[in-house]
């Protein structure tokens, strides 16, 4: 083996040009696929960074209208208390909180989560210092403590090790600081501080208000099924218990690594298939190179098999070689690799780079690059060694035979090429897919116009602003402000931020009429805004008026309602003489509707609009708004002058990062464009390396036939009749490979299926411009070879054979 490898190292050095691009070919494969393997190990694969991560759940919300809702507190308390299938049974907010944190040169908004005890414990996370929540904590009505993150810890308050125990003022209230956690915990993730549920808090006694997630750690011996059985029969006994709020909902039980995941895994999956395939495409290629080299090398061989050598001694040898380049092209696909990954993390969307922070090449992924490189050279190598001390050597040896090819040879030549072909094909027609349905996802109307519309978030303190008309003094200043302001044009604000993942919906009834579904009551989303904020976003008004003013506390409650609403729950009745009935202060209340607007996609782009419905800041008053301001002044004059009115306003208060629609939007496709621009990167890739393969094959077999060509030539053949025979022959080739392609594209095209929108899986125009984009990729290939074969001279070729 000693003298197969240091003869394999000799011939590599000998045939540099050859060695330079079956490296380079085999680095872009391998190095793609380390960079996805590690994404998709650090995701997928890998475990929690959590003890018993296996045993860690995720709890949803089910009922009739979905399977990802949230989970009241009362209904928390009754699972908690109630089943006997986990260690812990914790819960935290669906949305993440925001508070003012005084202190320093001006106030902060940070990041909190509300969590019950035993939180921190069921991920078997353990406080850097202090102590977690106990039971007591949960008995309060406003949060009296609060656990810190190690981020905030140093950043605000300078590492202070004496700091548990004291006092800091967090939403214009003082808090006793009760812990602080490890960097190493960071869930749910970017969390500065966390506070305990309060039990005795009036919001927390409805069973309506779905505003949990619950998370479990499962006792060793129980499995997620045997869990899920007990809590069923729990929310059957709370369905019959409470039949008007809990009949129908219970709760579902997820892994909570898949949980997590979420989304994420498709489109992942798919990249990870779409770079296998580049890496068979490179395989074929240097395989192909590889077969071209062992028929220059035939009379060696001949030699080494007249002298004795065995055919296993033989295939030892070429296989050996192969190995050895695999393994360099290995090595510099782990470089290729580590810069493939640093340049995933600063294209990645930022729900995803939030996965891959910790994701990197490590001793797995360097395990995972030396098997691919052992597999890869192998696989390539396998071709040419077959055919090593096949049939008698004395042939060969004779002078004067002719240097060919077999016909085993050329035929495995132009197989690996329609290889490389159908599969350039297969991923041609999924980046098609994906580019058209990125096309068609961008052309959505969101329902507002994003231009020139810079947001933020505030937050009032309660300790401040204790009183609903004092939110409402603060707002109506602060707006006032803002549009005396010039390059302002409008200004408002809403309760939810659309596209901002904000989430709120509400159960009403409309008066006189039964629910639409007689199994639960009428849902639809419910905002609160502004006057102003539909002239800010430009949401058109469509019929009646909206908000002002005189729409205030001492007004009957109004409501305006969108086209999705009317058509659904209307019916073509007259909606300026309807009634909502909401419960608002735990009794019914009726709330006219007097205008309706265009539909907004709240949450996603590809999702339709859904019923929405608003009601007027002044008659609802809260203490967090996201502020929306249109000005034809750049995002940075328009932030400055917003800092400058919130500060004249209450220089207590604090905003949040500053954001553009067009970001936001740019967010809510980030996923999709993502996946898209990797596939078609790898798709032309591919395509590339095809073409490559198809180009060698046929300058390969022009030069064998040049004596050939000489002859037709010299008999009378006309230029364009050997340019016809070459490209023939080459786009033959090509297209058994697009048939063989399209029949493969098919069941790429159905996974895709869940990635798409607006676009089939079968859709006709993405097939016709992937084979467009390949034929012409094969006829730029075929042409050098064709056009050299046309200026073969025939006394030349003659002359020479």
């Amino acid at each position: 083996m000693g003298n197969d490898i240091r003869y394999a190292l000799r011939g590599l050095a000998r045939n540099p040009s050859f060695a330079v691009i079956a490296l380079a070919i085999l680095a872009l494969g391998i190095g793609a696929n380390t960079a996805i393997f590690s994404v998709v190990d650090g995701v997928l694969l890998r475990p929690l960074p959590y003890p018993h991560a296996s045993r860690l759940v995720w709890g949803w919300g089910s009922f009739q209208l979905g399977n990802d809702a949230g989970v009241s507190a009362p209904d928390f308390l009754e699972y908690r208390a109630q089943n006997r299938s986990f260690d812990r049974l914790a819960a935290f907010s669906v949305e993440d909180g925001l508070e003012n944190l005084a202190g320093g040169d001006q106030p902060v908004q940070v990041t909190d989560a509300v969590v019950s005890e035993g939180f921190f414990e069921a991920f078997g996370a353990q406080p850097l210092l202090g102590r977690t929540f106990n039971p007591a904590d949960e008995q309060v009505a406003q949060p009296q403590v609060v656990v810190l993150s190690e981020g905030l810890w140093r950043r605000r308050f300078g590492a202070d090790p004496g700091l548990v125990g004291k006092t800091v003022s967090l939403g214009g209230k003082g808090i006793t600081v009760a812990g602080v956690m490890p960097a190493s915990f960071d869930f749910p993730a970017q969390t500065d501080l966390w506070l305990p549920i309060p039990l005795l808090n009036p919001g927390a006694q409805s069973r309506t208000g779905h505003w949990l997630r619950v998370v479990g750690l499962l006792k060793p011996s129980v499995s997620l099924r045997a869990a899920q059985a007990g809590i069923n029969t729990i929310a059957g006994r709370l369905a019959a218990e409470y039949p008007a709020t809990n009949k129908s909902w219970t709760l579902l039980l997820e892994q909570l690594q898949q949980a997590l995941v979420g989304d994420l895994r498709p489109a992942l999956l798919v990249l990870l298939g779409a770079v296998g395939l580049v890496l068979l495409i490179a395989c074929s290629n240097v395989a192909s190179l590889l077969v071209v080299r062992a028929a220059g090398r035939r009379r060696e061989i001949a030699i080494r098999q007249a002298l004795g050598a065995t055919r296993f001694r033989l295939v030892r040898q070429l296989m050996t070689e192969s190995v050895i380049l695999a393994v360099a092209g290995g090595g510099l696909g782990m470089l290729l690799g580590s810069w493939g990954l640093q340049a995933l993390r600063s294209m990645a969307p930022a729900a995803t780079v939030s996965r891959l922070g910790p994701v990197q090449l490590d001793t797995r992924a360097l395990l995972a690059t030396l098997a691919i490189s052992i597999l890869v050279g192998l696989l390539f190598g396998l071709a040419p060694a077959s055919e090593a001390g096949r049939g008698d050597a004395a042939p060969t040896l004779k002078e004067g035979e002719r240097a060919g090819t077999s016909i085993s040879r050329r035929s495995l030549r132009r197989g690996l090429v329609v290889v490389e072909v159908s599969l350039s094909l297969v991923l041609l027609v999924g980046s098609g897919l994906l580019i058209h349905s990125l096309r068609r996802l961008l052309r959505v109307n969101p329902g507002f116009a994003a231009s020139h519309v810079v947001t933020t978030e505030i937050v009032l303190a309660d300790a401040s602003y204790p009183t609903e008309i004092g939110k409402s003094r603060f707002f109506i200043s602060l707006l006032g402000r803002l549009r005396g302001q010039p390059g302002i044009g409008a200004a408002g604000a809403i309760s939810e931020l659309p596209l901002s993942g904000q989430y709120n919906d509400n159960w009403f009834t409309v008066k006189g009429r039964p629910a639409i579904d007689t199994a639960d009551k009428n849902d639809a989303r419910n905002r609160v805004v502004t006057p102003g904020y539909f002239s800010a976003m430009q949401i058109p008004l469509l019929a009646g008026r909206s908000f002002s003013d005189q729409d205030d506390s001492r007004s009957p409650l109004v409501a305006i309602v969108d086209q999705q609403f009317v058509r659904r729950y209307f019916q073509g009745l007259d909606p300026f003489s309807q009634f909502l009935v909401l419960t608002l202060d735990g009794r019914p209340t009726d709330v006219r509707v007097v205008g309706v607007v265009g539909g907004v996609r709240d949450y996603d782009l590809s999702s339709a609009a859904a019923p929405e419905f608003y009601m007027p800041y002044a008659q609802l008053p809260r203490g967090r708004m996201n502020l929306v301001v249109r000005g034809a002044a750049a995002p940075g004059a328009i932030a400055s002058e917003v800092r400058a009115a919130v500060s004249a306003t209450d220089p207590e208060e604090a905003v949040s990062e500053f954001r553009t629609m067009p970001q936001l939007l740019a967010a809510n496709t980030a996923q999709q464009r993502f996946t898209t621009l990797l596939l078609s990167v790898f798709a032309g890739v591919a395509v590339l390396l095809a073409a490559a393969g198809l180009y060698g094959v046929l300058a390969y077999l022009v030069a064998g036939r040049t004596r050939e060509i000489g002859i037709r030539i010299a008999l009378g053949a006309r230029r364009p009749e050997i340019l016809r025979l070459v490209l023939g022959e080459g786009m033959a080739l090509a297209g058994i490979g697009a048939v063989l392609g399209a029949a493969a594209s098919f069941g790429l095209a159905r996974l895709l299926a869940s990635q798409l929108f607006e676009v089939g899986p079968m859709d006709f125009p993405s097939f016709v411009v992937a084979v467009a984009v390949l034929a012409t990729a094969a006829l730029a290939a075929c042409w050098l070879p064709a056009r050299r074969a046309m200026q073969v001279n025939p006394v030349i070729a003659l002359r020479h054979e």
